[in-house]
């Protein structure tokens, strides 16, 4: 479905985002705990995007309960609706602390340049996975509403 498409993506933009994230600060000479941090916090993230996909998978319309399918649906959909409030409670101290990166690693003239750029790039990644994030919930809710047509017979 759209939906098993669109988490499968976001897995696979997660895999290359771990790698790419710690070399990148690794290379331009942040603190190995930075480096470690933001490794551990991508792959977290991550798997629980796994975790989501198989509990997605599972969910069988044609086969299961039709009400057990809407009740795996629906944690499903509730998990990505409040996924953004835990992404902002991790990407604002995470944020701060890239600032303290870059202006211990660069001439303070250099970092703003390197904070603007994470701040932009921040504020696209951000509009992209809000608008990933809307696009599930939304489909699932169009799911949860077939089911429900069908269990009242409409």
């Amino acid at each position: 479905s759209s939906i098993r498409r669109t988490v499968l993506m976001t897995i696979i933009v997660g895999a290359l985002a771990i790698p790419y994230c710690s070399l990148y600060f690794h290379y331009i000479g942040c603190s190995l705990i930075f480096v470690i941090a933001t490794a551990l916090i991508l792959t977290v993230c991550m798997l629980l995007t796994v975790y989501q996909n198989i509990r997605l998978n599972r969910i069988d319309l044609s086969s299961n309960n039709i009400v057990d399918a809407a009740e795996m649906l629906g944690k499903f959909r509730r998990h990505y609706n409040e996924w953004h409030k835990v992404a902002i409670a991790i990407i604002i101290p995470w944020f701060l602390w890239c600032i303290y990166e870059f202006y211990t690693v660069f001439p303070e003239r250099h970092a703003i340049y390197f904070c603007a750029a994470g701040l932009i790039g921040g504020l696209i990644g951000g509009f992209i996975g809000n608008r990933i994030n809307k696009k599930i919930v939304g489909k699932a809710d169009d799911i949860l509403a077939d089911i429900d047509e069908l269990k009242n017979g409409k």
